[in-house]
Formats: structure tokens, C-alpha cells, sequence
């Protein structure tokens, strides 16, 4: 309930401030209200609608550290515990940004050139009439929707794209001058915890240009994977179905920089056998060799309970919500401040994520 009224109580500001304009004639601000609700776009580079809710943050402008929840799969952000963990992120100081996956919730609209031109939604989204959409090539011309039922079992890598595209909302707000994109935090709900920690090592392989500047410089190139300041994954599953199955733990050992710089959190119920197991397994990962890096990896064991994912959340006396909170700001305070500079989203383009290093065979 107390995550509920905060939530209203800043859609009351929010309310209050549109009746002072409309009496005092003042009509100034250019911007959301810092903390309120926004419902914002965000394209992804295969030419789907996202819907989500941008939470700005409270005064610290090119300071303001964000935060990126992708919640679990056949769910949606709208879900009350889900709104209400971001609304507790963001009284604490932080930008969030929450929204629906491809074919959930808010986010059902494509862009059907762009879209059905990707072989992976063409070959593994199901048509309406239940067969593969492939086989009806005119009809596709024409779908401006899909929704997650259509999606094959190992389609789910694919919304890896998804979680890209809500940095690069965020990339845009940083020019904007908003927040600092150089400090990232992605929060992760079952499967949306599998593609977080998907998205975290993708971006490990990905590098783009700081500095840039038209006829002067070239700009020096930075790895995509230092701006992810963490990690919290909510009831982690490294096989999220029978068909996609996450190697995380061969990909970290190999990868020095995700094991000593990105610090994770793994949250699960004592008796939840299926995300224990995984926990552990890139918890030892992310923990062997590391000899510079501050000791924040962190496994929360949730004593007595079986529950997953959001339900977790909806239990006061599991204290959930507090302790994320409690992380995200120690992770920051280790971290320290990350100086600003402009991404120029123009200058460095988003590509679809390669999935192949990760083992899945996509269309």
C-alpha cells in the first residue's frame, strides 16, 4: 500500500502543478515533473513500437545514475509491485525506465518493412492462423501488430534488442543533459533477469566512440559493457525455456571485464530450486580470479519461501523492495561518479544485438 500512495501522491503533484498553470496563466515547464509519470516511445532498431514509463530524476542532472527493469516474460510493466519497486528507485534518486518487451502489454506495433525484413520474425513469430508467418509474405506487407503468443520458443533471445533500444532512450537523455548513461543499472524479473544479464554481456562486445567530433577528432572507442554499473536479478533462470539455454558462466570466465567491473545480485526464495542452482553458478563465476573488484557481488536467499520473480515483491514481510534499493545505492557509492560526456546516438548506431557468440542459431 505504501508503494501505491507514493505513487499517487506524485500524480497529485503532478495533477496540482497543471491546476497552478491553468490559474496563474504560467506556462513554462518544458519537461515532465521530476519523479512523475511520463509515457514515453522507444524504437528498437528492427522496427518496434516500445511502450514505457520514464521516471526523471530528482535535480542531479548529468549526474543522475539510471536504472532499466525489464520485467518477466507474458508479463507486463504495468504490473503494481513492478510500478512500485521503480517508483522506490526513483524517490531514491535514480532515472528509471521501465517498459513492455515486443508483444507485451503497450508494446504490440511494428514497423512491418523493417520488421518482418529480420529473419528471426519472419521464420519464428507464428501467423494468426497459427502456421509460420514466412508462408504468407503479402499478408506480412500489411501486419502492423504481433503479440508474445506468436513468438517460438527460441525467438526469446530476440528481445535482447528490446532492452538495447531502452539505453538508447536513455543515450538520448544523456545528450539532453538528463542523466549519466555511464552509470547503468539493469533490474531483471525471471526472464527478463535472463535477458538483462543477455544484454550485460552482449554489450561487453560492443564499442562505441566518446569525443567525436565532425572534422576535428575521431573520438576514443569505449566499451559498451563499462556503463552497466550492475546487475539484480530477481528469481535468475539460465534456461528461461526448453529451447534457449544462457552459457553465462563459460562467456564471464572468459571475459575479465564483466567478472572484475559489474557487480550482480541475485535475489531467490530459499526453496526455489529452479534459480538457486543458476545463482550460484554465475555467482562462482563472477567471484573466481577477481582481484581487483570490490566484494558487491551479493546472493539474497529469501529464507521459507518458493515464491519467483514479482511475487517476490508483493511480500512486505520479505523486504525486498528496501534491500534492492539498499544495493543499487551502495553499488553507486563504490562506483563513484563517472564524469559525463555526449554519446551523439547519430554518430554511434545501435546494430541488432549478434547472438551468435551466445550460442543461439537465430533465423
Amino acid at each position: 500500500m505504501a508503494r501505491r500512495t507514493g505513487v499517487a501522491r506524485l500524480l497529485f503533484m503532478a495533477g496540482g502543478l497543471v491546476l497552478v498553470t491553468a490559474l496563474t496563466g504560467v506556462a513554462q515547464v518544458t519537461h515532465p515533473l521530476a519523479g512523475a509519470d511520463s509515457s514515453v516511445r522507444i524504437d528498437t532498431v528492427d522496427g518496434v513500437e516500445l511502450t514505457g514509463t520514464y521516471l526523471r530524476g530528482r535535480g542531479r542532472g548529468q549526474d543522475t545514475p539510471c536504472v532499466i527493469m525489464v520485467h518477466a516474460y507474458g508479463s507486463n510493466s504495468s504490473k503494481s509491485d513492478w510500478a512500485g519497486l521503480a517508483a522506490a528507485l526513483n524517490e531514491a534518486g535514480f532515472a528509471v525506465l521501465t517498459f513492455d518487451l515486443r508483444g507485451h502489454g503497450r508494446s504490440k506495433t511494428v514497423d512491418p518493412v523493417k520488421f518482418w525484413n529480420v529473419g528471426a520474425n519472419r521464420q519464428l513469430i507464428r501467423s494468426e492462423r497459427g502456421g509460420s508467418s514466412s508462408a504468407t509474405s503479402t499478408t506480412l506487407a500489411k501486419r502492423t501488430t504481433i503479440t508474445f503468443e506468436e513468438f517460438q520458443p527460441r525467438y526469446l533471445p530476440m528481445l535482447v534488442n528490446d532492452v538495447l533500444a531502452a539505453r538508447r532512450f536513455l543515450e538520448i537523455k544523456n545528450d539532453a543533459g538528463e542523466v549519466n548513461t555511464k552509470s547503468i543499472v539493469v533490474i531483471g524479473d525471471q526472464e527478463g533477469a535472463s535477458l538483462g544479464l543477455l544484454f550485460t554481456l552482449s554489450e561487453f562486445a560492443r564499442f562505441y566512440k566518446v569525443g567525436f567530433t565532425p572534422l576535428l577528432s575521431e573520438g576514443t572507442r569505449r566499451n559498451a559493457g563499462e556503463d552497466i554499473a550492475a546487475g539484480v536479478w530477481l528469481s535468475l533462470s539460465l534456461n528461461p525455456n526448453p529451447q534457449v539455454r544462457l552459457n553465462a558462466e563459460s562467456w564471464i570466465r572468459s571475459a575479465p571485464l564483466i567478472r572484475d567491473r559489474v557487480p550482480m545480485c541475485f535475489i531467490y526464495g530459499e526453496n526455489d530450486r529452479k534459480s538457486k542452482p543458476d545463482a550460484d553458478m554465475v555467482f562462482n563465476a563472477l567471484t573466481v580470479g577477481g582481484k581487483d573488484k570490490p566484494k558487491l557481488d551479493t546472493k539474497i536467499e529469501l529464507k521459507g519461501t518458493d515464491l519467483t520473480g514479482l511475487r517476490l515483491l508483493g511480500q512486505p514481510v520479505l523486504n525486498v523492495n528496501p534491500q534492492i534499493v539498499a544495493y543499487v545505492r551502495r553499488v553507486l557509492t563504490e562506483r563513484k561518479s563517472i564524469p559525463w560526456s555526449k554519446v551523439d546516438p547519430e554518430v554511434n548506431r545501435i546494430p541488432l544485438v549478434n547472438l551468435r557468440p551466445f550460442g543461439f542459431q537465430l533465423p
